[in-house]
């Protein structure tokens, strides 16, 4: 392992070439998408969903406890990095659209930088 920083989807790439998993130049190929791949993709995407949704029941009963705030991070960050995942199967530039998303939400702002609400 190298000390250069690297992107999430740089991370998913190179897991994926590691591990022989399949990219795809995009999500529809030859005018049909791989419906296996999809999904799996997908269904990975859901398991991990619910699993930090679960984490996060169980903070919710057990607030005072570390282990909680531990695993629902853990779940969190297993979530973003299957969604990074799917992205890097497609060969989706999610880093690219996640700069655009927060320059959005950033631009919600009025002169003197408060948010501006609905």
């Amino acid at each position: 392992m190298t000390n250069v920083k690297s992107s999430i989807l740089d991370q998913a790439v190179a897991f994926r070439q590691v591990f022989n998993q399949e990219i795809q130049p995009s999500m529809v190929s030859c005018s049909f998408v791989k419906e296996r791949l999809f999904d799996m993709q997908v269904r990975l995407i859901a398991e991990e969903a619910n699993e930090f949704l679960e984490a996060c029941a169980e903070l919710k009963k057990r607030p005072n406890d570390p282990r909680c705030h531990i695993k629902v991070l853990k779940e969190l960050c297993d979530l973003i990095f299957v969604c990074f995942q799917f992205a890097a199967t497609y060969s989706l530039r999610a880093d690219d659209a996640m700069d655009r998303i927060y320059e959005s939400n950033m631009s919600k702002l009025d002169d003197d930088g408060k948010p501006m609400y609905r």
